[in-house]
């Protein structure tokens, strides 16, 4: 098991699916130093991610899509109408709404 938001290659990637499935945030500190170099980078991305699982726990993901037809910008529906739009890539990506979703982060778009 590799715990890439530990990764230095990661740069908050595995973060993005979790919010786009529904995952609960999991990180394994193996080291002391892991703390050390990345505790505050980590604490913020395991928060992030618990604050979007406790609107989306037990609940059914309905939809999975693309937003993009690089497949870059992704979007999930779930059954209490919450939707996540993650972007993976390096330009914003503009929502129908105006609103903007920043290169590597993802918006919680809660229900009317």
């Amino acid at each position: 098991h590799q715990d890439s938001y530990t990764s230095a290659e990661d740069n908050g990637v595995r973060a993005l699916f979790d919010f786009l499935y529904g995952n609960p945030p999991v990180a394994t500190i193996a080291h002391p130093s892991t703390l050390d170099n990345q505790g505050s980078h980590l604490a913020g991305l395991l928060n992030a991610a618990s604050n979007v699982h406790s609107q989306t726990a037990g609940e059914e993901l309905l939809l999975h899509g693309w937003l993009t037809e690089d497949r870059l910008v992704q979007l999930s529906h779930f059954g209490n109408g919450l939707q996540v739009v993650a972007n993976f890539s390096r330009e914003p990506f503009e929502l129908p709404s105006g609103d903007y979703v920043e290169p590597g982060s993802c918006k919680a778009l809660l229900p009317e």
